[in-house]
């Protein structure tokens, strides 16, 4: 039965017609349109109405306008050679270390580098998280077993829900940071007891940058 034999719900008097209309999506900096989306409108209270069947159509349209700006953004934004060699700088790694952490065969990185073969969606994934998030590519030379603390350090942002942090501040025995830079690994190894009656800390810059509680989410981290 078509939407222009069905009587609207809502009046009860008029009768559904089914129009199309495209709608503008911005997802996580991704931009798309979907075409082609359904509704109906009411000959007699002018309200518009989504049925089921057209519910479904244009859920399906959605996810297939998604996954092409998807599939049209990776290849636009693929990794050139001089964009992996600078990754793999940044993260002070060897072509061999680089390997060890990310995969793909001990003369991987060299043939990527030299543009000779092109690193798999995958591993292009990888590469892009560990030069995003700090915390993934410390992750991943732990278990590569490599020292994080090879990673130039950068600002936490989350200073605030630092459990660490917060402990040595309590009481005021330390000197806060300046409020207008974040929380550094080697921060907490600068942190030393201001009165002589409290117990003494030690904290070493690379025990820092490798202890998981440092910026570990609250309900997570344990403070000894």
């Amino acid at each position: 039965m078509s939407d222009s034999l069905i009587l609207c719900p809502l009046c009860g008097e008029g009768r559904l017609i089914e129009h199309t209309q495209e709608r503008h999506f911005k997802n996580e900096g991704l931009a798309y349109v979907v075409t082609g989306l359904r509704y109906s409108l009411c000959s007699h209270c002018r309200e518009e109405i989504t049925t089921p069947e057209q519910s479904r159509h244009n859920k399906r349209a959605i996810i297939a306008a998604r996954d092409r700006a998807v599939a049209e953004r990776d290849q636009l934004e693929r990794l050139r050679p001089g964009d992996i060699l600078r990754i793999r700088k940044q993260l002070g790694l060897t072509q061999v270390q680089a390997a060890r952490v990310f995969g793909g065969g001990p003369n991987a990185f060299g043939k990527y580098e030299n543009a000779e073969v092109a690193p798999s969606e995958g591993m292009e994934k990888l590469l892009r998280l560990a030069d995003s998030v700090p915390e993934a590519a410390s992750w991943l030379l732990r278990r590569a077993g490599l020292p994080a603390s090879m990673i130039p350090q950068t600002p936490c942002g989350r200073r605030n829900d630092c459990v660490e942090f917060r402990r040595l501040l309590k009481g005021s025995l330390f000197v806060a940071l300046p409020e207008s830079r974040g929380l550094l690994a080697s921060d907490l190894a600068s942190y030393r007891p201001t009165s002589t009656t409290s117990r003494s800390f030690t904290y070493s810059a690379t025990t820092a940058a490798n202890d998981e509680r440092v910026c570990a989410r609250p309900d997570l981290a344990v403070v000894g």
